[in-house]
């Protein structure tokens, strides 16, 4: 059970409530006078620089998935060999080798049957 002291620290605390948001209020008033609205000019600078920058960052991505896309479908084993067997450029040796097995295996398996 609370003490008689806990019981009266709770009670100021709950009387001081409405003097706390009464003064809440009062600063944000206070506060809100202080706030300007930007001018029509400001509006459009800052509007011309915002999609100049969204037409830049596309650009920029775009060019990086354009070039990673490149360089993923040039160096994919899966797709270094075609569905007639013919061996696309790979991107160094060790999926040169690996073209160039599984042609070698594709064509063994067709030369059996």
């Amino acid at each position: 059970m609370a003490t008689i002291a806990e019981q009266n620290a709770l009670t100021a605390t709950i009387r001081s409530w409405p003097e706390r948001v009464k003064t809440f209020y009062s600063d944000v008033r206070t506060e809100m006078k202080k706030v300007t609205a930007p001018s029509f000019k400001e509006v459009q600078a800052t509007t011309g620089v915002v999609i100049i920058t969204v037409f830049l960052f596309a650009a920029y991505f775009w060019v990086v998935d354009l070039g990673s896309g490149t360089v993923l479908t040039r160096c994919s084993a899966t797709s270094a060999i075609t569905e007639s067997g013919k061996e696309s450029k790979c991107c160094n040796k060790r999926v040169q080798n690996l073209c160039r097995t599984k042609k070698k295996t594709k064509l063994e398996r067709a030369a059996k049957t």
